[in-house]
């Protein structure tokens, strides 16, 4: 266990994660090293900040989910490997929990294992020198995610198995791009029925580079959204095409 009142902790050399406490003004740091869940399903409270510098592997046994609850969690380097998930959510105050992903790695060993954005929750996909990769794994947001200060200056890369399912919303906030680098089985990016896909800032283009299905609403807002490939064969029979693509200043 783990408690974190005041300034910042910091971890090297790896080791057991279980109940980390960590209060709205301290940090605990995850430096260098292997770090892996002690618990089956370890979490994050107390509305502080959890960060990952990059020479750290955070490794989720199967079967276990790694919870922030209410806090923030910042990836600046490193990877997140294993077959468990990691899952955002809010604690009872309604605070919801916070991914800011600025760089490294996501490969989830097991093609179901995944990332829960839950309702009241957001995770920003923030820009920097460095790419983003999301090798492996399952992106499930039913809350929010921002994709903002990437304007062509790193982008995401999207690799083998990764399923992005978007049941709330997602938010392109810049001029950038989510690419393809699988080697076997392509990834696709779902919106699902009440899902909102909106590029709503900057003028120059964002993309997707594969294949996106669309059954909930999309809207282009500011510049060009560009689609690799689009289906819109799930779309729900009850709505029409004016409902489903929304181009207001797009």
């Amino acid at each position: 266990y783990i408690f974190v009142y005041q300034g910042n902790l910091s971890l090297t050399g790896g080791g057991s994660l279980n109940y980390m406490a960590v209060s709205a003004n301290a940090t605990l740091q995850l430096n260098e090293g292997n770090f892996v869940n002690a618990s089956l399903n370890p979490y994050l409270s107390g509305g502080g900040l959890l960060t990952m510098a990059p020479g750290v592997n955070l490794m989720l046994s199967a079967n276990s989910s790694f919870s922030i609850i209410g806090g923030t969690f910042n990836q600046r380097g490193g990877t997140i490997s294993g077959n468990g998930h990691l899952s955002l959510s809010a604690n009872a105050a309604g605070q919801g929990g916070t991914f800011n992903w600025f760089a490294g790695t996501i490969a989830l060993t097991n093609p179901v294992a995944a990332i829960y954005i839950n309702s009241g929750s957001t995770m920003n996909l923030q820009g920097g020198t460095a790419s983003k990769n999301f090798l492996q794994g399952y992106l499930l947001n039913k809350g929010t995610v921002n994709w903002i200060n990437d304007n062509d200056s790193s982008g995401l890369n999207a690799g083998d198995n990764v399923v992005f399912d978007n049941y709330g919303q997602f938010n392109i906030q810049c001029d950038s791009f989510i690419g393809d680098v699988s080697l076997t089985v392509h990834p696709v990016f779902t919106i699902e029925k009440n899902g909102v896909l909106t590029k709503s800032a900057f003028v120059g283009t964002s993309s997707i580079g594969f294949k996106l299905t669309n059954a909930g609403l999309i809207q282009a807002q500011s510049g060009t959204l560009e689609l690799y490939q689009f289906d819109d064969s799930q779309e729900q029979f009850s709505q029409s095409v004016a409902d489903t693509l929304q181009l207001n200043g797009g």
